[in-house]
């Protein structure tokens, strides 16, 4: 069961990644 925290958490995480992958694409 998916609670109003996990949900905020896993948003929080999926786009902390997006940022990062866009981070180091734009480096290269």
């Amino acid at each position: 069961m998916l609670t109003q925290a996990s949900v905020s958490c896993l948003v929080r995480c999926t786009a902390g990644r997006v940022v990062n992958t866009l981070c180091i694409m734009g480096k290269v």
